[in-house]
């Protein structure tokens, strides 16, 4: 019995050694980020309004200079990166008490107990997303004339994307939090399992399918609403259906080539196993409602050991 306190002692030591250096890794990784968020928008400002001059849609000359570079969308990805790690600290904001003061944790709760502040974050959300696509929608309405100055044009593309991506994180805290049924339902319903272990593969291949169906049309195309959504239903069910064998030759065996190589399991030890197995028959006696069995196992094991 004794011996069994000191293994859990030193587990408990070493685990909590462990969570102080990734807490303060965290708390840097944070910092990081947030000033790399800034200096990034800051640094595609700059570069669309002195040296680019692009227009909202970036559909001109500077295409490769600026839509389909990483400085152009990294920002985006820090922003969910930032949410993600907010998010941590709600959920492990039990296990260890100095993340309950936590910038992620405070937001986090706030959403979970109060109503007015999920739903303030649903109207604030929409109001960005739509706000960027009513914006784009009304510049390019009568291309090639430009209606906003070019500053507005450089803050457009500076911040939309992180501006998106950060109304979208509002509208999923709800959810993620466990509250708004309908949403849980709608966003993370099980019929989606399928189709998300070839999403990945999906964005990848969805540019050739698109590309390869115009590029066989030997007429002109006259473009509508209804064409465009037409195209995009088709474009996305091909994509899908077209990533399964993809996905499965490729995706999915390297995913596991990566779990044993890169992140393989530790063997647990014989005193570690032997620990685990007496716990686990220990609960098992006690969910079943058999307590004296588990008092009794454990006097046995401590007069054995003794």
């Amino acid at each position: 019995m004794h011996r069994m306190a000191l293994v859990h002692g030193k587990r408990h030591a070493v685990l909590h050694n462990f969570a102080d250096s990734n807490l303060a890794l965290q708390k840097a990784s944070i910092h990081g980020l947030r000033n790399d968020l800034l200096a990034n928008v800051w640094k595609l400002f700059l570069l669309v309004y002195y040296f680019v001059g692009e227009s909202l849609v970036s559909l001109s000359i500077r295409h490769n200079d600026l839509y389909i570079r990483p400085w152009t969308r990294i920002s985006a990805y820090e922003v969910g990166v930032l949410f993600g790690m907010f998010y941590f600290e709600w959920m492990n904001k039990n296990k260890r008490a100095i993340l309950a003061n936590s910038l992620g944790t405070i937001l986090f709760q706030a959403v979970y107990n109060f109503r007015v502040v999920r739903y303030t974050f649903y109207i604030v959300g929409l109001i960005i997303i739509n706000g960027l696509m009513i914006m784009q929608h009304a510049e390019t309405r009568d291309v090639p004339k430009q209606y906003f100055s070019q500053i507005v044009h450089s803050l457009f593309n500076a911040v939309s994307r992180p501006l998106f991506v950060f109304g979208l994180a509002l509208i999923l805290m709800g959810p993620l939090t466990g509250r708004n049924k309908l949403m849980r339902f709608v966003l993370g319903s099980n019929g989606y399992s399928p189709w998300a272990k070839v999403s990945f593969m999906a964005y990848l291949i969805h540019l050739l399918v698109f590309k390869y169906f115009y590029s066989q049309t030997r007429q002109s195309v006259y473009i509508t609403h209804k064409d465009v959504i037409f195209s995009l239903a088709a474009v996305l069910l091909l994509s899908l259906f077209i990533s399964i064998p993809f996905s499965a030759l490729f995706e999915a065996p390297f995913l596991q080539l990566e779990k044993l190589v890169i992140f393989p399991e530790k063997p647990k030890s014989e005193q570690e196993d032997s620990i685990v197995t007496e716990d686990s028959h220990i609960m098992k006696n006690i969910k079943r409602g058999n307590i004296n069995a588990s008092v009794d196992s454990l006097l046995t094991e401590a007069n054995t050991k003794g």
